[in-house]
């Protein structure tokens, strides 16, 4: 086999008898390891648990920051594995080697629609031993909180007629 680079490498007897394989760049850090813990796993606990984009135009860039706390007695080490979908995008900006008992790490987590759709993917938190993360994303196109005032005057109005503001 030979990796592909953008034009064959092969020589041309052997174009049709050799598999080319495609760079990818592959995270081994979720192959074989279990994400099954929401929010909060081994002294670390996710602030939100879970992320909701609501109410989106397509097109529009959105971006919410959550934070990863070390609840525990003793200073953690964390991968951040972004999320897989070309939708989302986890950032960390102030990402130091560990975390110290009672700090946080803010990540920058932004999502761009394509289309009027649900989305969804996780953001993974890869930690010590077996204390891994997952904080799933959710996206979806309905309204955000509307707020209607609590009363509305229409002033006076007799029975029976009609009357719009």
């Amino acid at each position: 086999m030979s990796i592909s680079t953008g034009r064959s490498t092969l020589p041309p007897a052997m174009e049709g008898l050799v598999d080319e394989l495609k760079l990818t760049n592959t995270n081994y850090l979720t192959q074989n390891r279990v994400y099954e813990h929401i929010g909060e796993a081994g002294g670390l606990v996710a602030e939100p648990k879970v992320i909701h984009f609501g109410g989106f135009e397509v097109g529009k860039t959105y971006e919410i920051i959550f934070r990863i706390r070390n609840s525990s007695s003793e200073g953690k080490r964390l991968h951040i594995v972004p999320p897989t979908t070309p939708f989302f995008n986890a950032l960390c900006d102030n990402k130091r080697g560990s975390i110290a008992p009672g700090l946080c790490d803010e990540i920058t987590v932004s999502f761009c629609p394509q289309e009027w759709r649900y989305y969804s993917d996780s953001v993974r938190i890869h930690a010590e031993g077996e204390q891994n993360l997952l904080i799933p994303l959710h996206a979806y196109p309905v309204m955000n909180e509307t707020k209607f005032p609590k009363r509305i005057d229409f002033g006076k109005c007799a029975l029976g007629e009609t009357v719009t503001k």
